[in-house]
This record gives structure tokens, sequence and C-alpha cells, in this order.
């Protein structure tokens, strides 16, 4: 089962339709400065007119999959998917800002630095491919570019389990990639007698998982009860094994993963670590690591991510502030470049924080009723007619 549709509306099965007919014809173009102004530009004109759209009628066309409609009242919080509360023209703006600002900071090698495996697997998630024309600013693509840190990577089991839902983001073989099977390397971390892939990093062993499951690999379930085991009375988790700190990024991480891990989203332990961010919460709507600090786009976007993840509804009481909610707080923080600021008054490590919220901005809201972004990004990042 490949788990990357349930992550993210932009999943592969999506769009493939209007980008054959608008955008491929076999060829492949460099993307040149002017190019990408073109289509970004164009990006904006559709997104202006999904913006004034109202929901409509389902057509009786090859794109019925596509049409915009209402939807019925979520069960939970019974609101219905109307213009009002739907935030996805909002989202795919910020979207294309920024993959925009993304193919900035690609260097000519084809590589983030020591972001890398996070970018491929944000561009692939996007709909993108990182090792097509759009994200080869030279002589090598960014799946080039990833290939060629193997040795960097597969070091530990956290860094492995990146390089791994990467390479499985991108569609290719975890078994025999540049002669290696990721899915067994990340698997040798595993010890049996603790249940953890990585003896003293929490956050790390979560990513194993996580990336496991991402790829379709089997999981032993001492690995996820080692998880559950790590929570606090509070109801979040600290990045180190008994590490007595309750911090956010780790909570929404591993809030991230434990649905893929078939731990039900109705669990004590799932409702525990929700009431926890919604205790540690700002009024702004965003979060810091812990309850007490400035909002930062890295803790927002995992906390938001993770909420989405376990079907609590992000932009629904209890996380809602007068008009504040975190989606709200996350997109404060975009910068008009389209990359993300860390906070409001620290510009911080930007690479990071525009890639994890991408990650957060990606998946399926509540309320959404719109065509997913796929039908539309290629526009950003693929040749023109």
């Amino acid at each position: 089962m490949n788990f990357f549709h349930d992550l993210s509306p932009l999943s592969t099965d999506k769009g493939i339709l209007l980008r054959r007919l608008l955008l491929d014809h076999g060829q492949s173009v460099n993307v040149t400065p002017r190019r990408r102004l073109l289509r970004a530009g164009f990006s904006w004109l559709l997104l202006a007119i999904l913006a004034l759209s109202g929901p409509g009628q389902a057509r009786a066309n090859p794109l019925d999959g596509y049409a915009v409609h209402l939807r019925d009242p979520d069960p939970e919080t019974g609101i219905r998917s109307t213009p009002a509360n739907n935030t996805w023209p909002a989202r795919t703006a910020a979207v294309v800002r920024a993959i925009n600002w993304l193919h900035t900071q690609q260097q000519p090698d084809g590589s983030f630095g020591v972001r890398t495996a996070d970018a491929v697997f944000l561009i692939a998630r996007a709909g993108e491919d990182p090792d097509g024309p759009a994200w080869r600013p030279a002589s090598f693509s960014a799946l080039d570019a990833l290939r060629s840190q193997i040795p960097a990577y597969l070091t530990d089991a956290g860094r492995t389990a990146k390089f791994l839902r990467a390479v499985a983001a991108a569609g290719r073989d975890v078994h025999h990639f540049a002669g290696i099977d990721l899915a067994a390397h990340l698997s040798s971390y595993y010890q049996p007698a603790t249940g953890l892939y990585h003896p003293g990093h929490l956050y790390y062993h979560t990513l194993a998982v996580q990336g496991l499951r991402l790829a379709s690999q089997p999981l032993p379930a001492p690995a996820v009860t080692a998880i559950i085991a790590q929570q606090h009375a509070t109801g979040g988790w600290e990045w180190r094994i008994g590490g007595p700190l309750d911090e956010v990024d780790t909570t929404g991480l591993i809030l991230e993963t434990l649905p893929l891990a078939a731990v039900p989203v109705s669990s004590t332990t799932v409702i525990s670590a929700v009431s926890f961010l919604a205790s540690t919460q700002h009024p702004d709507g965003g979060w810091s690591l812990g309850a007490a600090g400035t909002t930062n786009s890295n803790s927002t976007a995992l906390a938001l991510a993770g909420l989405l993840a376990v079907e609590h509804h992000p932009l629904a009481a209890p996380f809602v502030h007068g008009s504040n909610t975190p989606l709200s707080a996350l997109l404060a923080l975009q910068a008009a470049d389209g990359g993300f600021n860390f906070m409001a008054t620290a510009a911080g490590e930007r690479l990071m924080a525009t890639l994890d919220a991408l990650d957060a901005l990606l998946r399926p809201y509540p309320g959404d009723v719109l065509p997913p972004p796929r039908l539309f990004l290629p526009f950003v990042a693929r040749p023109p007619i």
C-alpha cells in the first residue's frame, strides 16, 4: 500500500490528465528565468480565478473527479465545506510561492546542502519530478544530488529514513537505488531487545518508523510500542529517549507517524497528544518548541501536520483563538519572496522552515472543495505550451 496518497492531495494519481493535455507533449525544455516568471504569472492567474469561484455542480465529463462541490458537514465539527472555510486557494498560493523560492535555493550541483533529502521528499510530494528538467539547474538534478550524498546520509537511522522516504516519494525502487537496498539498510538499525532504531534519539526512531511505512515496508510491532511507551503524562514526547521535556516538534512528528503504523486515531495515546498540543498553543494560533516561547514555523508546521494526520480539525475548536488559527500563524511567517522565516523576528534557517511549512500545506484539510494544487503547480516548474 502506498501511503503518499494519504499524506497529500498532490499524489501522483491526480492531475495526470490535465498535465498531459496542457503541458507534456513529450518535450524536455530547459527552465529559464523568463519561462519560470511566465509560469508563475499564469499560476497566479489560475489561483485568482479559483479563489473567486464558488461551489458548483459536478459536470458529466472526464474531469468530474476534480469538480468543485459542497461536501456533507464534518461529522465531528458539523462544519460544511463552503468558500468561507475552504483554505485551499490560500494554501495553494503559498505552496506556489514556496516552490518558486525553493528553486532559488538549489545549488548548481542540484543539491540543497544538508537538506537535500527533505527537499527531494517535498518536491515529489508537490507532484514534481526531482529528476526532471525543472530541478536540473545544470548537469545534475535534485535526485542526482541526493544519490551523490549517500555516504553522508546512510550513517544512522534518522538520516537513512529521510533518504528512504525521499527515494520512495520520487517513485524509485527503495530496494535498488544506486546499488543499495535502502529498506534493508534502515532495518539493520533495529534492535529487537529495545524495539528501537536509534538507541538515544526518539525523533530519529520515529523517522525510521515513518520512512519504512511510507515506503510500504513491514514494521515490527515493538517499534511502535516503544514510541507509545515514551509518552509523558502530559501527552507530549521529547526528542531524547527517556527525556523529561515536553516538546511540540517531536509530538507533532509522532502524530504524523502513528496512523501509518496502524495506531487508531481514537486511541488514548493520540487523544492525549492532541490535548497536549491544545494546551501548548499560543494565542496567535502557532506553537514554539515548548509551551513558553515565540511562535516559529517549524513547530507550528509539525503540530499542524500532526493534527491533520490524526484527523483532528486544526481550524476548529480548540485550536481557533479569535481569528487566529494554526494555518494563519504559519502563513504569517511566509516572507515576500515565498520562503518561510523561522520566526517573525528572526529569519533563522529558512530552507528548513520552508520545507517544514510545505509538508503541512500539502496535506488535505477539512473543508477542501477545489481540485488539488497538483493540477496547477506544473505551470510553475514545467515548460509552458
